[in-house]
């Protein structure tokens, strides 16, 4: 999702909200999927985003509505508001820059997407929230580590943003790095040796992570011939 299409779901940041209680830690990043989903940059300004194709015609209905355009924020504001709802119910907002994305030039990564980093730490510093700089952890880890290796294990083939087992626990362990460089009570709760399981309790389809199961396609089985 983008940082506003999750806020403005019905089931997903409503239900993030609901679980939230003092004192806990809310940690948050988005970026990869706001070049459609909110205006670039970290200013106040409202535009609109393209209305959505029409749904075809249903035999013997009415037809459907045409669509509105959709009035949208910049990707800061939306981060700003996760912020400030975020300590309205008591807990402590920790803002996280999306990781770079799978694509290389000239033997590099983290060629494109930095200007959500930047703007992520705009707006947790506008509202004086603490922030991770994942962007550059796992942008370091991976040039260090080198392109051959990174595309043969830590993303599977033709995969831009979604890592597998393998670049999923690197770009934790950079989570956990970036904890440990804030001032906040959080660190206490960090575990001095952790022990990563060498392998996923769910395995993932060859492109990416279909999500959380109750987001998986439902499967039908066949009936048998008569």
């Amino acid at each position: 999702t983008s940082s506003r299409s999750f806020m403005d779901s019905a089931t997903l940041w409503p239900k993030v909200k609901q679980m939230i209680r003092p004192g806990d830690f809310v940690l948050m990043g988005f970026g990869h999927n706001d070049s459609r989903g909110s205006l670039p940059g970290n200013g106040d300004e409202t535009g609109f985003l393209p209305p959505p194709p029409p749904r075809p015609p249903r035999p013997g209905r009415p037809p459907r509505p045409t669509p509105e355009p959709v009035a949208v924020h910049s990707f800061g504001w939306y981060m700003r508001q996760y912020i400030r709802q975020v300590r309205a119910l008591g807990a402590t907002p920790i803002v996280m820059s999306l990781i770079p994305r799978n694509r290389w030039v000239d033997g590099r990564i983290g060629t494109d997407g930095k200007d959500y980093a930047v703007w992520a730490k705009q707006a947790a510093d506008q509202e004086k929230a603490q922030f991770i700089p994942l962007y550059d952890l796992v942008e370091g880890r991976l040039n260090a580590i080198g392109q051959e290796k990174v595309q043969a294990d830590y993303f599977p083939p033709n995969e831009a943003v979604h890592p597998t087992w393998t670049g999923a626990t690197l770009i934790a362990s950079q989570v956990v790095n970036g904890v440990k460089r804030l001032d906040t009570p959080l660190k206490q709760y960090l575990l001095a040796s952790p022990k990563v399981p060498a392998t996923p309790d769910i395995q993932a389809p060859a492109r990416g992570f279909m999500g959380a199961s109750e987001m998986a396609p439902k499967t039908r089985t066949p009936k048998a011939a008569s």
